[in-house]
């Protein structure tokens, strides 16, 4: 498998190649990512639960994520699969919008559990940081517990925030489809 090469492609050649039915197109993002907007046709095997004897076939195999990071730093693992040709799109779902494709999105449009996360950690750094300025400097030891926190889950894929909020009565649209993220 060492012969192989992760090749890049263009959205709309992605589109073009789904048209005439050459492709097999795989989401590597997660279930919430999914959720909240894919390319109709594509089928989801994310990253975090990736297994590459449940992938082949004899079309052509293109991998997406959201930006095409993912795709180019988990190349290694992408190769495994039973497939000749592989590709990963160019841009990921930045570059399906950029190109105006047409995309699925939820009824109910949630932000992913990742960027909730972000904005929550985000918000409470600033509070604790302002408060500590302002009201005590012990508010501070908060911000940095959040910080370390964060940390953590980045070294680890567990993030509690990530687990709460997928608890929260937004993000629970069904009880089957609570977050799967970060929950290793």
């Amino acid at each position: 498998m060492t012969d192989k090469l992760l090749q890049t492609v263009s959205s709309t050649d992605v589109y073009t190649w789904m048209l005439e039915g050459k492709i097999d197109l795989y989401d590597i993002r997660e279930q919430d990512e999914y959720d909240y907007e894919h390319i109709e046709g594509s089928v989801l095997h994310p990253l975090s639960t990736f297994d590459a004897t449940q992938i082949m076939g004899d079309k052509i195999c293109v991998f997406h994520c959201g930006s095409a990071t993912r795709t180019a730093n988990e190349a290694a693992k992408l190769l495994t699969v039973g497939y000749d040709k592989i590709y990963h799109m160019e841009e990921g779902m930045i570059g399906w919008k950029k190109a105006n494709l047409p995309i699925v999105k939820a009824e109910k449009q949630v932000l992913p559990i990742m960027r909730q996360v972000q904005i929550t950690v985000g918000i409470a750094i600033i509070i604790f940081i302002m408060l500590g300025h302002w009201v005590s400097p012990s508010f501070n030891i908060l911000a940095g517990i959040v910080g370390a926190g964060l940390c953590f889950a980045g070294m680890t894929g567990i993030c509690g925030m990530a687990k709460f909020l997928s608890y929260m009565p937004w993000n629970r649209q069904n009880d089957q489809k609570a977050s799967r993220c970060c929950s290793k």
